[in-house]
Protein backbone atom coordinates (compact mmCIF):
# COMPACT_ATOMS: atom_id res chain seq x y z
CA UNK A 1 0.00 0.00 0.00
CA UNK A 2 0.89 3.38 -0.91
CA UNK A 3 2.24 5.87 1.75
CA UNK A 4 -0.58 8.13 3.28
CA UNK A 5 -1.83 10.34 6.04
CA UNK A 6 -4.69 9.66 8.66
CA UNK A 7 -6.56 12.20 10.32
CA UNK A 8 -8.52 11.85 13.03
CA UNK A 9 -11.30 14.20 14.90
CA UNK A 10 -14.24 16.59 14.27
CA UNK A 11 -16.57 16.13 11.40
CA UNK A 12 -19.21 18.43 11.36
CA UNK A 13 -21.78 21.04 9.27
CA UNK A 14 -20.50 24.56 9.32
CA UNK A 15 -23.06 27.06 9.62
CA UNK A 16 -21.82 30.47 9.54
CA UNK A 17 -23.80 33.91 9.44
CA UNK A 18 -21.97 36.94 8.63
CA UNK A 19 -23.61 40.44 9.47
CA UNK A 20 -24.28 43.32 6.56
CA UNK A 21 -23.61 45.75 9.12
CA UNK A 22 -22.69 46.64 12.85
CA UNK A 23 -24.63 43.86 14.87
CA UNK A 24 -27.33 44.36 17.22
CA UNK A 25 -27.31 42.54 20.19
CA UNK A 26 -31.28 40.86 20.80
CA UNK A 27 -32.32 41.83 17.25
CA UNK A 28 -33.09 40.01 14.06
CA UNK A 29 -29.83 41.35 12.05
CA UNK A 30 -29.55 41.14 7.96
CA UNK A 31 -26.33 39.48 6.52
CA UNK A 32 -25.60 35.66 4.63
CA UNK A 33 -25.58 32.35 6.21
CA UNK A 34 -23.37 29.72 4.36
CA UNK A 35 -23.63 26.32 4.94
CA UNK A 36 -20.04 24.06 4.82
CA UNK A 37 -18.73 20.73 5.19
CA UNK A 38 -16.21 21.29 8.49
CA UNK A 39 -14.57 19.90 11.33
CA UNK A 40 -10.94 20.57 12.31
CA UNK A 41 -9.51 16.79 10.77
CA UNK A 42 -11.95 17.02 7.91
CA UNK A 43 -10.74 20.62 6.96
CA UNK A 44 -7.05 18.87 7.52
CA UNK A 45 -7.82 15.87 5.21
CA UNK A 46 -9.84 17.76 1.89
CA UNK A 47 -6.99 20.54 2.02
CA UNK A 48 -4.60 17.39 2.15
CA UNK A 49 -6.20 15.45 -0.36
CA UNK A 50 -6.31 19.17 -2.70
CA UNK A 51 -2.82 18.68 -2.61
CA UNK A 52 -2.58 15.16 -4.11
CA UNK A 53 -1.74 13.37 -0.71
CA UNK A 54 -3.36 10.38 0.01
CA UNK A 55 -5.36 10.55 3.50
CA UNK A 56 -8.08 8.29 5.35
CA UNK A 57 -10.27 10.18 7.49
CA UNK A 58 -11.69 8.95 10.78
CA UNK A 59 -14.74 9.89 12.99
CA UNK A 60 -17.85 10.16 13.28
CA UNK A 61 -21.36 11.28 11.57
CA UNK A 62 -24.62 10.75 11.86
CA UNK A 63 -26.89 9.04 9.06
CA UNK A 64 -28.59 12.16 9.14
CA UNK A 65 -29.22 14.96 5.67
CA UNK A 66 -26.05 16.93 7.55
CA UNK A 67 -24.41 13.65 7.99
CA UNK A 68 -24.45 12.39 4.38
CA UNK A 69 -24.02 16.16 2.84
CA UNK A 70 -20.27 16.12 4.79
CA UNK A 71 -19.97 12.63 3.36
CA UNK A 72 -20.46 13.81 -0.06
CA UNK A 73 -18.62 16.99 -0.06
CA UNK A 74 -15.67 15.56 1.49
CA UNK A 75 -15.55 12.16 -1.10
CA UNK A 76 -15.37 14.82 -3.65
CA UNK A 77 -12.46 16.33 -2.40
CA UNK A 78 -10.76 12.84 -2.53
CA UNK A 79 -10.60 11.64 1.15
CA UNK A 80 -10.81 8.12 2.01
CA UNK A 81 -13.90 8.33 4.21
CA UNK A 82 -14.59 4.51 4.08
CA UNK A 83 -13.60 4.47 7.76
CA UNK A 84 -15.40 7.48 9.12
CA UNK A 85 -18.35 5.83 11.30
CA UNK A 86 -22.27 6.54 10.16
CA UNK A 87 -24.60 5.60 13.10
CA UNK A 88 -28.41 6.18 13.45
CA UNK A 89 -27.57 6.55 16.76
CA UNK A 90 -25.17 10.01 16.56
CA UNK A 91 -26.67 13.41 15.45
CA UNK A 92 -23.82 14.89 13.32
CA UNK A 93 -21.89 16.92 14.76
CA UNK A 94 -22.60 21.12 14.31
CA UNK A 95 -20.81 24.27 14.39
CA UNK A 96 -22.18 27.89 14.30
CA UNK A 97 -20.87 31.34 14.39
CA UNK A 98 -21.55 34.59 13.69
CA UNK A 99 -19.30 37.34 12.16
CA UNK A 100 -19.94 41.05 12.44
CA UNK A 101 -19.44 42.73 9.23
CA UNK A 102 -15.89 43.92 10.50
CA UNK A 103 -14.77 40.35 9.86
CA UNK A 104 -14.35 39.41 13.82
CA UNK A 105 -16.32 36.52 14.75
CA UNK A 106 -18.43 37.68 17.42
CA UNK A 107 -19.23 33.96 18.91
CA UNK A 108 -18.80 30.35 17.84
CA UNK A 109 -21.37 27.03 19.22
CA UNK A 110 -19.91 23.59 18.75
CA UNK A 111 -22.28 20.69 18.81
CA UNK A 112 -20.11 17.49 18.59
CA UNK A 113 -20.78 15.75 22.07
CA UNK A 114 -23.24 13.43 20.85
CA UNK A 115 -20.42 11.95 17.93
CA UNK A 116 -17.81 12.63 19.56
CA UNK A 117 -18.93 9.86 21.99
CA UNK A 118 -18.52 7.02 19.02
CA UNK A 119 -14.53 7.98 18.92
CA UNK A 120 -13.72 4.67 21.32
CA UNK A 121 -10.80 3.18 21.89
CA UNK A 122 -11.80 0.39 20.60
CA UNK A 123 -12.16 2.32 17.51
CA UNK A 124 -8.86 3.56 17.24
CA UNK A 125 -7.63 -0.07 17.90
CA UNK A 126 -10.23 -1.34 14.96
CA UNK A 127 -8.08 1.09 13.08
CA UNK A 128 -4.87 0.40 14.56
CA UNK A 129 -2.87 -1.50 10.98
CA UNK A 130 -4.21 1.54 9.13
CA UNK A 131 -2.59 4.15 11.56
CA UNK A 132 0.73 2.28 12.43
CA UNK A 133 1.39 2.18 8.28
CA UNK A 134 0.19 5.89 7.92
CA UNK A 135 3.49 8.20 7.14
CA UNK A 136 1.99 10.28 10.07
CA UNK A 137 -0.94 10.58 12.13
CA UNK A 138 -2.89 13.94 12.50
CA UNK A 139 -5.35 14.43 15.08
CA UNK A 140 -7.78 17.28 16.57
CA UNK A 141 -8.38 18.47 20.77
CA UNK A 142 -12.11 17.84 19.62
CA UNK A 143 -11.26 14.40 20.82
CA UNK A 144 -10.74 13.27 24.33
CA UNK A 145 -7.47 12.94 26.61
CA UNK A 146 -7.80 9.45 26.47
CA UNK A 147 -8.07 9.05 22.74
CA UNK A 148 -5.64 11.36 22.25
CA UNK A 149 -3.17 9.53 24.41
CA UNK A 150 -4.10 5.95 22.71
CA UNK A 151 -3.08 7.89 19.21
CA UNK A 152 0.60 9.62 20.63
CA UNK A 153 1.38 6.06 22.40
CA UNK A 154 0.53 4.26 18.59
CA UNK A 155 3.21 7.17 17.30
CA UNK A 156 5.47 6.16 19.90
CA UNK A 157 5.21 2.16 19.51
CA UNK A 158 5.42 2.64 15.90
CA UNK A 159 7.81 5.59 15.16
CA UNK A 160 5.32 7.61 13.24
CA UNK A 161 5.03 11.43 13.58
CA UNK A 162 1.94 12.34 15.43
CA UNK A 163 0.61 15.93 15.42
CA UNK A 164 -1.81 17.30 17.60
CA UNK A 165 -3.77 20.30 16.48
CA UNK A 166 -5.45 22.69 18.87
CA UNK A 167 -9.18 24.07 18.60
CA UNK A 168 -10.47 27.29 20.16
Amino acid sequence: MDKYVCVIGGINIDIKGIANSQIQTGESNEGHIHLNSGGVARNIAENLALLDIPVYLLGCTGTDYFGDFIIEETSKAGVNRDLIIRSDEAVSSKYLSVTGNDGNMIYGLNDMKDSLKHITIEYVDDNLQLLKESCFIIADTNLSSTILNKVVSIGNQFSIPVFIVPIS
